[in-house]
Parts: structure tokens; sequence; C-alpha cells
């Protein structure tokens, strides 16, 4: 498999930083924005979108992976862009998110007086990466 035959059509991508709560730590793209890859270390590889918004910027999505398996995290990127969308929830794959945030409600003590974090109604929330990669990538930045 190669990276010509990625659709011009097809899925929407979705990848997320540890802690999402400003621009660029999470990001959906369409996978028909892609532009290349680029191995930028033997653990790291960069891949390159259309920028979101439609600037002549781009999208740098880095993953961090096993050393010396560059090639391999490429693949699992190609088959992951081809595969069959309409088994993904409407289109969307999730490729890599490390958000690994504990969800929280707001409880207002007995009396009003003041409020204070309980993790107890939802719980933690754990990285997820693409089976594809095989349990070769460890971690994901969005430039």
């Amino acid at each position: 498999m190669g990276i010509s035959r990625i659709r011009s059509k097809g899925p929407y991508l979705y990848f997320a930083e540890a802690l999402v709560e400003t621009t660029t730590e999470s990001v959906m793209l369409a996978a028909s924005s892609f532009l290349g890859v680029n191995p930028t270390a033997n653990n790291k590889t960069e891949f390159f979108f259309k920028d979101v918004v439609g600037t002549e910027t781009k999208t740098v999505i880095e993953l961090t992976h096993t050393a010396g398996k560059n090639k391999e995290v490429i693949d699992a990127f190609v088959a992951i862009v081809n595969s069959n969308p309409q088994t993904a929830h409407a289109g969307m794959l999730v490729v890599a998110d490390i958000e690994d945030t504990t969800g929280t409600e707001e409880t207002t003590a007995t009396g009003g007086a003041g409020t204070s974090q309980s993790p107890a109604v939802f719980g933690t929330k754990v990285p997820l990466f693409h089976k594809a990669f095989n349990g070769l990538v460890s971690s994901v930045a969005i430039a």
C-alpha cells in the first residue's frame, strides 16, 4: 500500500493531544486534505494536511512511535485512511487521541458554601490509538 492510493474523498481523521483546552490541541481533518509525510527521526513521523481554516499554512501531525518503525506507521496510516468510513461512525476515525484527563462534575457543598470537583461520575479517559498502528504509536503533537 502506498500514499498515492489514498482516496480523493474519504473519512475525517481525529487527533488529540494529552490536554485538550485550547486551539490546536485537537483537530479533525478530512483525509482528502492530506499532503504528504516526512519521517523526521527514527521514532517520529510528521503527516501534513491542508490547513483546517484554509490559509496557506499547513497542519502538521507528529506521531511518536517505536524506533525504526516509520514505514510501518506510514503504512498503517494509509490503511486507516483507506478503511471503510461507513463502519466508522459516519466517517470519523480516531487516529490518535492521547487526551488522558479525568472527567469531573462540579458539585455544590451543603448550604451553598462553595464548589468542588468530583471525578466520581465521569471517570478517567485513557489514550486511544487506531488499532492499525498495532501498538507502535505512543504520542501525538499537533502544530
